[in-house]
């Protein structure tokens, strides 16, 4: 019988390791979505519930941490990037460049998103609608973060996926998702609709 030392020794399996991965970013997720109901709840400035709401704040509802719905996506980047202008909550717009489109597989299907950076700070975004969007997610869509890992890929992780602060407080001036941002399939991942009246499955 091997001792115990070199039992600890051995290396996981591919399996094994791949499992606890996704269970460390599991925690990772669920962490910061704790982090996330403190400041929100919190007299931070930067919290975008309403101060007389902030009591009786119940906390974001998320979907349970789903690994189907973390992707690796091949960036195309525009060889003329130009700039366009979403529409916002408030029927306004805001200016943005083109930047790309992300291209990633689910169900064995090839799907893209259009890839937005913002002029001033220059951060990359992905504003996108899915067929939870106005039922089980906010109807004016959800953002999800990007990661650059480095190869010429990005990781797009939808568990990650959350609301504009204007699904929390109308005084917020947000983009809203271009028409062809939509996914034709549910992403049962990140977070959900918010507000006192909404009810889940």
């Amino acid at each position: 019988m091997p001792s115990l030392i070199a039992l600890l020794l051995v290396a996981p399996s591919a399996g094994i390791a791949q499992a606890l991965t996704l269970t460390v970013e599991a925690e990772v997720v669920n962490a910061a979505r704790v982090t996330k109901d403190s400041l929100f709840r919190s007299s931070d400035p930067d919290s975008p519930i309403p101060i007389e709401s902030r009591d009786s704040f119940p906390g974001l509802s998320y979907f349970k941490h789903d690994s189907k719905y973390c992707f690796i996506g091949d960036l195309h980047r525009y060889g003329r990037p130009r700039q366009v202008e979403l529409l916002t909550n408030t029927g306004t717009r805001m200016l943005f460049e083109r930047f790309g489109r992300l291209f990633f597989r689910y169900d064995g299907k090839v799907f893209w998103l259009e890839i937005h950076r913002n002029l001033e700070a220059g951060e990359l975004s992905i504003f996108f609608t899915d067929e939870t969007s106005g039922d089980q997610t906010y109807a004016g869509g959800r953002y999800a973060p990007m990661t650059d890992r480095g190869d010429g890929t990005y990781l797009i992780d939808f568990n990650r996926s959350y609301n504009p602060y204007c699904a929390y407080n109308p005084i917020y001036v947000c983009p809203m998702p271009p028409a062809h941002n939509h996914l034709p399939f549910a992403v049962l991942a990140g977070e959900r609709s918010y507000g006192p009246d909404v009810a889940y499955p």
